[in-house]
């Protein structure tokens, strides 16, 4: 494999320093206040610097070769049952067998391998659940097939460590004597939700587990005392990091169950687990139609090295009765949750939360699309983000493909941006009065947006639309606006009119408590329909002041402008002497540095923006040439203010972004990942026979659950809702959270990995299979 002779790592540039880091992140993580900056004394960094190389390695750009530092618990010494369970299941039902298995939150892994029992997948238990009632619920529920359960008997070796720095060789970090496991004390109410806590991802910053010790509402030193006693007491294997195997070179998944004679058992595990090839070694239970007692786990670099290992075992041992089974697809791999049982799932903390956030909001939410009405089920609270993912509130986490619906671009909590909001806010968060975060970020607006010369801030996308209108309004002295179907410019009663987005996913056809006159300057045209717009023209000559349109649009899914018609807008409302005006609250930063009006060449009269100009902070602006923008007050007669327009922090933030995306190679990065996105989830659909309709713009994407292409609103109208609703609880489930409506556009980050993408294509497929074709 490419990369693999330098450290093993595939597609990583490492250097010395770096493969040491790793390895010590591996086995020794210290248990102390400051572990980053014991770390850095270990290896001559600075804490900084520890801190800057391990956000690197846990970053897009090394492909996340860091999966997860955090707690390494014993399931046995914590009173968890576990097994291994095979499955025999016709191949048509594979994937929808491994879709309803992987929903349990006990199964960490689930994996199709190339035999006749296929479907391979582990499931835990907490103590007060039965292991074999567990398993026959989860098998009937997901179609009855037959299985096989395989315990543990003995164990001879478990857990490895990705050796960095030698020949990239897999090496024990636990082995036990071999032996039946036997439980520890079972954990009380309090070690539990320390155990829930810490199990979970650190954050990479000077002090994670004063973090831990906030939300436990305990000391750091308490977390650190805990963590210390867990260890001595055996529920704590380790606390270290786990490194993406592939990503490490090792793609090759094989499982060689041995056919050993009882007496001989010790002989060959113990040749076995001294290989540093072998990660797991256990013996299990054997069956009529299963004569294999001894089961070992070997990630290599290719089927080969696998085949290679096992004749190496089996010339040193004389038993040469075996088989290897390789994954050929991998369904769930992840760490078992502890004390997040199945009953605890539908009780959950968000439940709670929904429960009274009713009592004393509509609909317990601030925005319609949130309540997941569209999609059935209740919807996540959540607690935290980190680059491509959330956090809910019981601690699960979740690739974000809605990010805060667009403008997160560079991802969740992007370090430079929180230091840049720290320091703002030190320095006060509002002041009602100019400051040169405004002018900075203004200039870097109207450098980058063609059709922006001057440009006003105010703090949403509904104001910047319905202050773009008023201004094209005063300055042609017409009154009245075309729209188009299914275009979303905010809640501003003149817009309301067939505005897709949340009003589609309710099903409200417009809004009530908008007076019938409010609406009746507002004209309306399907999207890509430019004699409709011509008609609308001729039947109101001179009456005109604007056409507002989403030049790509992202409020009934994704549809992009079909060829000519940007262009034809513009050529119409020029010779009409209507303003042209482009709600780019989404695309703009989004498609393009430069906003969708840089991508298809087509520059509008005025620009309205949002979302990512203020790097997740509540904003909007709108702008335009130099004459127009005059009239706005103080220059001119059109009137509009906002007290917290141009905040600080808003400004700060906004900067920030800006500072990131303005780099070389941001967009190409962004537009190469969004299309193995789409690509990967247009053939997993067509694999199942599940027709769709993909469509995307940069970063921005919408799966239609569609036999037609979707080009309007009344196209996009005609999906099958019902069955987007099945792909996202499914896909949530898997732990991707997309969009909880059909009619909403899908978004990437720069914080998005390959193996984020791949972990999501790959929920897709079997997301899809679920659904039939």
């Amino acid at each position: 494999m490419a990369g693999a002779g330098a450290g093993g790592i595939s597609g990583a540039v490492l250097d010395a320093v770096d493969r040491r880091l790793l390895d010590l992140l591996q086995r020794d993580f210290p248990l102390n206040a400051r572990p980053f900056a014991a770390i850095g004394e270990r290896i001559a960094l600075s804490e900084e610097e520890v801190l800057a190389r391990v956000r690197r390695l846990k970053g897009a750009e090394e492909g996340r070769l860091i999966r997860q530092i955090s707690a390494i618990f014993d399931t046995t010494a914590l009173g968890y049952k576990s097994t291994l369970v095979a499955m025999q299941v016709p191949q048509d039902e594979v994937d929808r067998t491994a879709a309803a298995i992987s929903r349990h939150p006990g199964v960490s892994h689930n994996y199709q391998r190339n035999h006749a029992w296929n479907l391979w997948f582990t499931l835990a238990v907490p103590p007060d659940e039965d292991l074999e009632a567990s398993v026959q619920a989860l098998v009937d529920e997901a179609g009855g097939h037959p299985y096989r359960l395989f315990p543990a008997l003995r164990v001879f070796k478990i857990g490895v460590h990705l050796a960095m720095e030698g020949a990239g060789d897999i090496s024990p970090i636990d082995s036990p004597q071999g032996g039946r496991p036997t439980p520890a004390a079972i954990p009380n109410a309090r070690d539990r939700a320390f155990i829930r806590e810490l199990q979970e991802d650190i954050e990479i910053v000077p002090q994670p587990f004063a973090r831990v010790a906030e939300r436990l509402a305990v000391s750091q030193d308490e977390v650190i005392a805990w963590l210390q006693q867990a260890k001595a007491a055996g529920w704590l294997r380790r606390f270290a990091a786990v490194l993406s195997q592939r990503q490490a070179g090792y793609v090759a998944n094989g499982m060689i169950v041995w056919r050993v004679p009882e007496d001989s058992i010790e002989k060959v595990a113990a040749v076995a687990a001294a290989l540093p090839q072998v990660s797991h070694c256990y013996q299990r239970p054997s069956y009529p139609d299963w004569p294999y007692s001894l089961f070992m786990l070997i990630h290599a670099k290719s089927r080969e090295d696998c085949r290679a290992i096992a004749d190496n075992i089996s010339q040193a041992t004389g038993v040469s009765d075996y088989v290897i089974l390789f994954s050929t697809k991998e369904y769930k791999k992840e760490r078992v949750k502890y004390f997040v049982s199945t009953q605890e799932v539908m009780t959950s903390k968000s439940h709670g939360l929904y429960s009274e956030a009713q009592r004393y909001m509509p609909g317990g939410v601030n925005s319609p699309v949130r309540a997941f009405s569209a999609v059935g089920g209740e919807p996540l609270f959540i607690a935290r983000g980190e680059g491509p993912y959330i956090y809910d509130v019981d601690g699960r986490r979740y690739i974000d493909y809605v990010l805060s619906w667009g403008p997160l671009i560079l991802g969740h909590a992007h370090p430079q941006v929180v230091s840049a909001l720290k320091e703002a806010a030190e320095r006060g968060i509002s002041y009602g009065a100019p400051t040169a975060l405004e002018t900075e970020l203004a200039k870097r607006v109207v450098e980058a947006v063609p059709s922006v010369e001057m440009v006003r801030f105010v703090n949403s996308g509904t104001e910047a639309t319905m202050s773009a209108l008023r201004l094209a309004r005063a300055y042609t002295g017409r009154s009245k606006v075309i729209k188009f179907e299914g275009c979303y410019h905010g809640h501003a009663d003149f817009l309301l009119v067939r505005a897709g987005s949340g009003l589609t996913t309710l099903g409200l056809p417009d809004s009530a408590g908008v007076p019938q006159g409010t609406a009746q300057d507002t004209l309306v045209a399907p999207y890509n329909d430019l004699e409709a717009v011509d008609r609308l023209f001729g039947e109101n000559r001179a009456q005109i002041a604007a056409v507002i349109v989403e030049p790509v649009a992202g409020n009934m899914g994704v549809i992009p402008p079909e060829p000519g018609f940007l262009a034809g807008l513009r050529a119409v409302t020029k010779a009409e002497g209507t303003l042209l005006v482009f709600d780019e609250v989404i695309t703009g930063f989004r498609v393009a540095y430069g906003g969708a009006q840089a991508l298809y060449g087509v520059t509008p009269d005025l620009t309205c923006l949002g979302k990512v100009i203020g790097g997740g902070l509540p904003v909007g602006a709108y702008g335009g040439r130099s004459e127009i923008m005059a009239m706005v007050a103080p220059l001119g007669p059109v009137y509009q203010a906002g007290t917290l327009s141009g905040n600080p922090l808003c400004m700060t933030a906004g900067i920030e972004t800006l500072k990131v995306l303005a780099q070389p190679g941001a967009y190409e990065r962004l537009e190469e990942s969004s299309a193995r996105l789409a690509d990967g989830l247009r053939t997993a659909a067509e694999a199942a026979r599940v027709p769709i309709f993909q469509t995307r713009v940069g970063s921005m994407f919408c799966t239609f659950f569609s036999t037609e292409r979707v080009v309007d609103y009344a196209s996009a109208k005609r999906s099958d809702t019902d069955r987007y609703a099945r792909f996202f609880r499914a896909m949530l489930a898997s732990g991707v959270y997309l969009a909880p409506s059909q009619f909403e556009a899908g978004f990437l980050s720069l914080a998005h990995s390959e193996q984020d993408i791949e972990r999501t294509v790959q929920a897709a497929e079997a997301a899809f299979a679920g659904l039939g074709g």
